[in-house]
């Protein structure tokens, strides 16, 4: 009988439907087959093969104290279980697999208080709830214990194979699904004689049931710690033991400490909050200031295993180095590869007669250097007019006439060279200035007010500022005036000169002040007058019935600064083209800011205008 068109179509889709489930079936089944069984609490699952899954409750922990562990007391006693469940597949409801179990022991500073007598023992249960007295490599069975058996494990860690290739079995009676739970039960025995030695002290242990053939259970161990403290954040990053079972996270907690630093415990998990980190190295942000802190950290598998908690040292408040006038060179040799930020801040000139120094300058810059380098530091010391001839440490012009105005403020710099402060070549390895300010004069003695008067300039950026002169106390009743001489400002490749000047339009000059000599300043410092010029790169002119120029400063890589040509010598000093000093050692992100603007303060929490007083120089780690 012919079919009919209708008929032949529809006995192809059915076919061609059937074929796609028959293609569908085989590919999962392939695909299941590639599933297989590795670690705690993992399942195998496909439709049409067997699933086999684990799971192990949590590990048992024992602290020994003096309240939980007295003399006559009771044992301590923790347990725990590890579980296998098969369930067959749809198509037979009949399966085998195979299994092990295994002890680890994470955490174990117990020991032995007498030889003769374990202290902790391990008791295991097996799949039927027998006892296992024997085949566990390792470990030594132990009878009756203060009416407890077991296996003796007082001072034993890493891992130990309980049941190695363990068969499980469902069977038709089973209806589809076989579970067996192995359980182990941990005691430590107190005895009538003293353990003291044994309070405070902590086990830990769990149980791991797998597929996998360890040939042993290695914990990923924390054995180290580097730890780089910066401006405000610290980052820790660990060295670690390998283990044989992927580390599921690095835990991290920091803690502020005191003046007493506090011991932790090596299996410390819950005092502190800890923060999880894929890697291992994590960093800790918005430190507090003049803060020490200890850093605590551990590493955990995806079984839950815990290494000890590994602490580290104390770690210091944010490595800031400070450097106080002293009156002679301090030496700094950085303790650690990094970015370091330099400041510096020039001293103030002196006052004298009611009239003020210049305040000194502020530079700044950050410098990549090594520990095999070493700087010194030159803090410069504030003006003064006590002492005839004398210089201000650190380049600060001292007065030709000591009743009448003050010396200069010494600079503030750091020398690759050290030495005098005023030797040529310790001079010339200057790689960062900040310039002190001009001395204040005030000739007039209250009888004769036509001499003249001034503040002192300002230390300066790449030039100095000049310093002033009060016009009021110039002329005397005859309307002349014995002149005056304004120290200018030091600049990149000479020392402040001057201005002489006498009344208003620049007649009835009495006197010419260059006859008690020339005013200029030099490389570093320069020469004495009335009114001494600030200490710098290049020194402030010096002054007469005026104030005295500030001193320029210099920063290597800063635009605009001149280096010194490694080839000068002190009678013949000649400058690069470009800013950055012979060395090679230059600066970024730098800024200088005049001793007549606002800077910031020593303590980087407010700003100033100019700095007063002696100098100061800050080094802080900040990368």
């Amino acid at each position: 009988m012919k079919k009919s068109r209708k008929e032949k179509g529809l006995i192809l889709f059915t076919l061609f439907t059937l074929l796609l489930v028959v293609i569908g079936a085989t590919y999962a089944y392939f695909v299941a087959q590639k599933g297989t069984g590795g670690s705690a609490n993992l399942t195998v699952q496909a439709d049409t093969t067997d699933n086999l899954s684990f799971s192990a409750k949590d590990g048992i922990t024992i602290n020994a104290t003096s309240d939980n562990f007295k003399s006559d007391g009771a044992n301590l006693d923790g347990e725990t279980t590890a579980t296998a469940t098969l369930i067959a597949n749809n198509t037979t409801h009949l399966a085998t697999e195979h299994y092990n179990v295994y002890l680890v022991i994470d955490t174990n500073d117990l020991t032995y208080t007498n030889e003769s007598n374990p202290e902790l023992l391990l008791t295991v249960y097996d799949e039927n709830d027998n006892e296992v007295k024997d085949g566990i490599d390792g470990l030594e069975y132990k009878e009756n214990i203060q009416g407890v058996s077991g296996f003796d494990i007082t001072d034993k860690q890493n891992s130990f194979t309980l049941s190695a290739n363990n068969e499980i079995k469902v069977e038709e009676k089973d209806v589809g699904q076989k579970e067996e739970t192995w359980k182990i039960k941990v005691t430590l025995i107190n005895y009538e004689y003293d353990q003291q030695v044994n309070t405070g002290k902590t086990f830990h242990a769990g149980l791991v049931i797998t597929k996998d053939n360890l040939e042993s259970y290695r914990i990923t161990k924390v054995t180290g710690a580097t730890v780089k403290r910066l401006s405000n954040s610290l980052t820790a990053t660990l060295e670690v033991e390998e283990g044989n079972q992927q580390v599921e996270g690095y835990y991290f907690a920091k803690e502020e400490i005191g003046a007493v630093a506090t011991v932790a415990n090596v299996d410390d998990y819950t005092s502190h909050e800890y923060i999880k980190s894929e890697t291992n190295t994590y960093t800790f942000n918005d430190l507090k200031e003049n803060t020490n802190y200890k850093i605590y950290s551990y590493a955990q598998d995806i079984n839950g295993f815990k290494s000890p908690v590994y602490v580290t040292d104390l770690v210091a408040t944010e490595k800031i180095y400070t450097f106080t006038y002293t009156g002679s060179e301090q030496e700094f040799v950085p303790p650690q590869d990094g970015i370091y930020k330099i400041e510096l801040w020039g001293a103030q000139g002196g006052d004298f007669g009611g009239y003020f120094g210049g305040k000194g300058a502020y530079t700044v810059g950050k410098i990549d250097l090594a520990t095999e380098d070493k700087f010194y530091v030159y803090v410069g010391q504030s003006g003064f007019s006590e002492l005839k001839d004398t210089y201000s440490f650190n380049g600060g012009a001292s007065m030709h006439w000591n009743m009448f105005g003050a010396t200069g403020g010494g600079a503030t710099d750091v020398r690759l060279i050290n030495g005098e402060w005023k030797l040529f070549d310790s001079l010339k390895s200057r790689i960062m200035v900040a310039a002190g300010g001009g001395g204040a004069n005030n000739r007039n003695n209250g009888e004769m007010e036509y001499y003249g008067a001034g503040n002192g300039g300002a230390g300066g950026t790449l030039n100095g500022l000049p310093g002033e002169v009060d016009i009021s106390k110039t002329k005397n009743p005859d309307g002349y005036t014995w002149g005056y001489v304004i120290g200018l400002g030091g600049s990149q490749d000479s020392g402040g000169s001057y201005t002489l000047a006498g009344n208003d339009d620049g007649s009835n000059v009495k006197n010419d002040l260059t006859i008690y000599g020339l005013p200029n300043g030099g490389f570093g410092y320069g020469s004495p007058m009335m009114s001494g010029g600030g200490g710098g790169y290049y020194s402030g002119g010096s002054g007469e019935h005026a104030g005295a120029g500030g001193g320029s400063s210099y920063i290597s890589g800063f635009d605009g600064c001149k280096a010194i040509k490694v080839t000068s010598t002190e009678e013949a000093i000649e400058h690069e083209e470009t800013s950055v000093h012979y060395s090679g050692k230059k600066f970024t992100d730098a800024n200088m800011i005049a001793g007549n603007a606002p800077m910031p303060t020593h303590d980087g929490k407010n700003t100033m205008t100019g700095n007063s007083g002696d100098g100061y120089a800050k080094i802080t780690l900040v990368g």
